[in-house]
């Protein structure tokens, strides 16, 4: 009852900012984009977030909020955060209560299974958790998105070798897949990120729409079907979006595929974008308070080992 009244009261504001304030909106092709104005006290003015109450081509409805950040800020830092191995996983919520510095902006981080995460994690420019090196036989280098020690976005493929703590990167994912990536070939490198968080596939190249789930081995139902989605970009001047996309929620949000969002992707300016675990792990936090609907039974945020964090950064 409480969730559904919040979806009522939020798309009756929109539609009366459609209306009477229409010079606060913008379009996106066919999704307007709403900046939240009521955040802006608890956020540096190097965060903006949007949020739409929009339809999809064919008029499924969509509910998704991104945060634009200008990492150019001193004051604030990008960061990972991983539960440790063995440990309970938490909701992003949970992840929030439990910071020293001031949250703004967390999202849900990488894939994983009952036990561990399987996406890579580096925090601090150590490897915390290594990409899987074999996925039902093959050997998929799988997207990740990394922030360099000079504060610089990066997203490339990678790939961890059993019994190695370096992580490579590689200039196009690997070929073939029933091989292992070879570690001296043209166009690898190691990958010296100060954070960085692995998922897959990629959704944008060079500022254009290309999911590369096939060459990253994910599977052809999750690039087809609509579902809640997480994703994380950066645009030419360095600002990066993190989007929470709901779903799953027929009449309110139905979640988009993956083309769609590398898509939305391009039209928020970024160049290069990767997508996180999405469905019910998908949320959003700003500032202390879950802003995403979760398509979890009862709007519940799903426990989950690792996220990704703006934070403010301690002296």
């Amino acid at each position: 009852m409480e969730r559904t009244m919040k979806k009522t009261v939020l798309i009756t504001a929109l539609l009366i900012t459609f209306f009477f304030n229409s010079d606060a909106l913008f379009a996106q092709e066919n999704l307007v984009w709403e900046l939240k104005h009521e955040l802006r006290d608890e956020l540096p003015s190097s965060i903006k977030i949007y949020e739409t109450f929009s339809a999809l081509k064919d008029g499924s409805p969509l509910h998704a909020i991104y945060a634009e950040v200008d990492i150019s800020n001193p004051n604030i830092v990008l960061s990972t955060e991983y539960v440790g191995a063995g440990k309970p996983y938490k909701t992003p919520l949970q992840f929030a209560e439990e910071q020293q510095a001031k949250d703004y902006v967390i999202v849900n981080g990488g894939y994983f299974s009952d036990t561990q995460s399987v996406s890579l994690i580096v925090r601090d420019g150590k490897l915390v958790t290594p990409g899987v090196p074999i996925v039902s036989g093959k050997y998929p280098t799988r997207g990740a998105f990394g922030i360099s020690k000079a504060g610089k976005p990066h997203i490339t493929w990678t790939y961890n070798f059993e019994g190695d703590t370096i992580t490579y990167s590689f200039s196009k994912p690997n070929t073939n897949l029933n091989k292992m990536p070879v570690r001296d070939s043209k166009g690898v490198k190691t990958w010296k990120m100060t954070y960085a968080i692995g998922a897959g596939p990629v959704l944008v190249e060079n500022g254009k729409p290309r999911v590369f789930a096939e060459e990253e081995h994910i599977h052809t139902s999750t690039f087809k079907e609509r579902a809640p989605r997480t994703a994380v970009g950066y645009t030419l001047d360095d600002k990066v979006i993190l989007i929470v996309i709901d779903g799953r929620q027929k009449g309110f949000s139905e979640g988009v595929s993956l083309p769609e969002l590398a898509s939305i992707m391009v039209d928020l300016g970024c160049i290069k974008a990767l997508n996180l675990d999405g469905g019910g792990s998908s949320a959003m936090v700003v500032a202390g308070a879950l802003i995403s609907c979760p398509s979890e039974e009862g709007g519940m945020q799903r426990p989950v080992p690792s996220v990704f964090m703006v934070k403010q950064k301690q002296e």
